[in-house]
């Protein structure tokens, strides 16, 4: 599979875990197949994964078990902040 960005290197293929969310929770889906772009890390999902995620997320799979970890909530003023003290245009303008 060739990377949509254009980048010569094929698609690998890899298992990475990945954050969704299920009626505002998240929940965390390991070993899902991905294709990975060794030049510029572009990912997609083939069809078999998508479904996966869709029968989890439609409460189809029943979990292996719990996953806990900190959150961290990083605003648009923080983002501002760190982009003046570091002499970074904004990213967002208006």
């Amino acid at each position: 599979m060739q990377c949509p960005n254009g980048c010569p290197s094929p698609m690998e293929e890899r298992k990475e875990e990945k954050i969704f969310h299920r009626n505002g929770k998240p929940i965390v889906i390991s070993d899902l197949i991905m294709y990975v772009c060794p030049d510029c890390g572009q990912e997609s999902m083939p069809l078999s994964s998508a479904r996966i995620v869709e029968d989890i997320l439609n409460g189809k799979v029943k979990p292996s078990g719990k996953f806990t970890a900190e959150l961290y909530e990083v605003s648009l003023a923080d983002l501002w902040d760190k982009q003046n003290r570091f002499g970074l245009s904004p990213i967002l303008e208006g």
